[in-house]
């Protein structure tokens, strides 16, 4: 009888990593024989089958959600997927399939794609390994799967500087956090003897504090810098603005939150008991991390560096939601939490999409040349507009419906405490405008049309507009009709609240 931990394993990990495989055999074939546009193209299709097919199966299993015994696969370790994990293959999945397809377009002078695609693939199932991994090793080493193809994919466009650079800040500073995660994991083996997180979590209530602080520490910093928590973001800048705009938008859309929930699982599962503690720490990272941010934000001259610090920011707030839920046993603050993970992984890809577009039209990243970039090129302007204005809050914008749930938290919590909380959170969200709103003035402003390099770029591609159209609907939907992103939403959060018991 096949279990969900069977399905995760055989019916998501194995298509992804074999498709991965497919497209790069496939298209190195292809692309010897017919060049490397076609061998590209045929990589494309491979991996928008697998991605496809994988995201269909998990829409269509009726019982992955449900939990149950943990299985252990030879080839994968342990696997005990829930509700949480599936709430994450449902954001991580549509971005990877919209981005595939952009991705046809905007690397189409590239060489090597086939590459490019096999590793979107491997990346794939490093972030699907970690949502369901049930262990400590298989956590680890799905999330290694994950941080050394995104090292790769970062680096890419090899033949520049700043993409080995890049690369290479990258490579160096996650080995640090990964050194750290892997020191706490070891602790927790070393104590218990276990490599299964539930197993583990059994005998922690039973070990001396100082050990238990001690994993708890390594794994909040280990995985905080991953999740690019101030102040251990100062990887993420670089990476962010070097990649191709289809891996931004990836890395600051769903790998950074992906490297939160490394965190967030063994929080809940290991340290379930030290929770209030754990909520308070992350109270003050959460601060720090959007105010820091947001300010850097302002200072930027460079969109894509802008915009990666707004990944930072808004990592705050989600932070803020879980550290607020956690502390006060509030469902806002796990929802919002939870909401904000969704709403901004299509609000920022939307961002990074349309400006990348922008970019390559125009030759520049720097706001100052960008003007009247959006008067150009209308559909990637209006895009830009539409993610930009959901990053900062405004009303009817899917990114006000998830913020309103993080400042709810914190003022239904009904302490001086919480009040403080929500009134940053608002105060961040207003000051974000300050770099949002000239950036989108700046695109709109009149400009030199011919300074453009390329003047068809009022006409984008079809593989361009279908992504691009996709976010900024989702973006605009959200924010009217928020129901319809809370249906994963709320399993999980019931999921997370068998373990807070409140």
């Amino acid at each position: 009888m096949q279990t969900p931990e069977l399905f995760w394993a055989m019916g998501l990990l194995l298509p992804l990593f074999m498709g991965a495989v497919l497209a790069y055999v496939v298209g190195k074939i292809i692309s010897r024989t017919r060049g490397d546009r076609a061998g590209g193209l045929a990589a494309a299709a491979i991996t928008l089958a697998a991605a496809a097919g994988v995201y269909i199966l998990t829409l269509v299993y009726p019982h992955i959600s449900t939990g149950g015994a943990a299985a252990a696969v030879d080839w994968l370790g342990v696997l005990e997927p829930d509700a949480l994990s599936l709430f994450m293959v449902k954001v991580i999945f549509p971005l990877i399939i919209l981005v595939a397809i952009y991705s046809i377009d905007y690397m189409k002078e590239d060489l090597g794609t086939d590459k490019y695609y096999a590793l979107l693939l491997i990346m794939t199932g490093g972030m699907v390994g970690v949502a369901g991994a049930g262990d400590i090793v298989s956590l680890y080493v799905f999330f290694e799967i994950l941080s050394i193809s995104s090292y790769c994919l970062v680096s890419f466009r090899k033949q520049s500087w700043e993409p080995i650079e890049a690369g290479f800040k990258y490579v160096i500073t996650n080995a640090l956090g990964s050194t750290l995660a892997i020191l706490g994991l070891g602790l927790l083996y070393l104590f218990s003897g276990k490599l299964s997180m539930a197993e583990i979590a059994a005998q922690v209530s039973g070990w001396p504090d100082l050990p238990v602080m001690a994993a708890l520490v390594l794994v909040i910093t280990g995985f905080g810098v991953k999740a690019a928590m101030v102040p251990l973001h100062f990887w993420l800048p670089d990476a962010h603005s070097a990649a191709p705009s289809g891996i931004s938008a990836l890395l600051s859309g769903i790998v950074i939150q992906v490297g939160f929930f490394a965190m967030l699982r063994l929080v809940l599962t290991v340290f379930a008991v030290q929770l209030q503690m754990v909520g308070l720490i992350l109270i003050v990272f959460a601060a720090i991390t959007m105010t820091y941010g947001n300010y850097i934000a302002l200072a930027q001259s460079d969109i894509k560096r802008m915009l990666a610090y707004s990944s930072v920011a808004q990592m705050g707030y989600i932070i803020l939601g879980f550290g607020v839920g956690f502390y006060y046993q509030s469902v806002n603050g796990i929802t919002g939490g939870l909401f904000h993970i969704e709403t901004h992984a299509f609000m920022k890809a939307l961002a990074f999409l349309s400006a990348g577009y922008i970019i390559e039209r125009a030759g520049t990243r720097r706001m100052a040349e960008l003007k009247g970039a959006g008067r150009a090129m209308p559909l990637a302007g209006a895009a830009f507009a539409v993610a930009a204005l959901g990053l900062a809050g405004i009303p009817a914008f899917s990114g006000f419906m998830s913020k309103l749930m993080i400042y709810k938290s914190g003022f239904q919590a009904g302490t001086a405490l919480g009040v403080v909380l929500s009134s940053v959170a608002i105060a961040n969200s207003i000051i974000s405008l300050g770099y949002y709103l000239p950036a989108i003035h700046t695109l709109f402003s009149p400009g030199d049309a011919a300074a453009l390099k390329q003047k068809g770029a009022a006409s984008p591609a079809a593989a361009v507009i279908l992504p691009v159209a996709a976010m900024a609907l989702i973006t605009l939907v959200l924010g009217w009709y928020p129901e319809l992103g809370l249906g994963p939403v709320n399993p999980a959060v019931a999921e997370i609240f068998k373990v807070i018991g409140g």
